[in-house]
């Protein structure tokens, strides 16, 4: 039998040393990111990077109702707040984290794989995509709420799985799609972030999040949460596999620009 619908915790408040050093350290990582597109798209006239941070910025509205889908809530007594939705406040170093986590970084791991190819460094970087989410979340000790499976130091692993496998999504869009863009159509790199975040997390987070919701049984929880990871490792398998395949068959085609 499903019990009732968990509740956000009553009575928390945001700690804030670690809310100062997350902001001004994402805040200044980001507008470093920034600075880094903005000479890439003048410079060399590259404009995807830029067009992701300003697309990963404007998906940051995402968070609110998808804090409510995976159950987590950042208390808003002493809080920062960047705006509220959902009955959700979210606060300021939500903005930066969005533009490296979902923007900077995969825009990284797929120059990488451009490099060193997505065999070499596919799952090594997926790997490294999941420990910088766990980072730039566990130091604020974001409270998800319910009885959330697989926790490590109170952070679900299946969130971390979640958003691994949709930074990889983002990372290997842009090594196959961006050689094949120039000009104004590199803007369209803006959607990337946008939607692939409500996305991957509604098509991989699913099973657990929807049995967190529902308050089913802890047993029920464990097995949708292992559900929810091995959809994530399968989403990366497939798409580092289709980066494998859309590598070999850009070198055997001669490269074409959509101007």
């Amino acid at each position: 039998m499903a019990g009732a619908a968990p509740q956000p915790p009553p009575g928390l408040v945001t700690p804030y040393l670690p809310q100062l050093v997350m902001t001004v350290g994402l805040g200044a990582l980001a507008a470093a990111a920034l600075l880094v597109a903005m000479v890439l798209a003048l410079r060399q006239r590259r404009g995807t990077l830029l067009a992701m941070l300003l697309g990963a910025a404007a998906g940051s509205l995402n968070e609110a109702p998808l804090d409510v889908f995976v159950l987590a809530y950042y208390p808003p007594r002493g809080q920062w707040t960047l705006y509220e939705s959902f009955g959700r406040p979210i606060p300021v170093w939500v903005l930066p984290a969005h533009m490296l986590l979902f923007a900077a970084v995969p825009y990284v791991l797929a120059a990488a794989m451009r490099r060193w190819g997505a065999r070499r460094v596919g799952w090594s970087g997926c790997l490294a995509l999941a420990v910088c989410d766990v980072l730039i979340e566990m130091p604020m000790q974001t409270p998800y709420y319910g009885e959330q499976p697989f926790r490590v130091f109170g952070f679900p692993m299946a969130m971390a799985a979640v958003n691994a496998a949709t930074m990889t999504a983002i990372a290997v869009t842009v090594l196959l799609v961006e050689p094949r863009l120039a000009g104004r159509h590199q803007a369209l790199a803006a959607l990337l972030p946008l939607a692939a975040l409500p996305a991957g997390t509604f098509v991989t987070g699913f099973p657990v999040f929807g049995a967190v919701a529902a308050g089913a049984p802890t047993g029920i929880i464990a097995v949708a949460g292992v559900v929810s990871i091995a959809a994530a490792v399968l989403a990366v398998q497939g798409l580092l596999a289709l980066g494998r395949s859309g590598a070999r068959t850009r070198e055997a085609e001669p490269a074409v620009a959509v101007s």
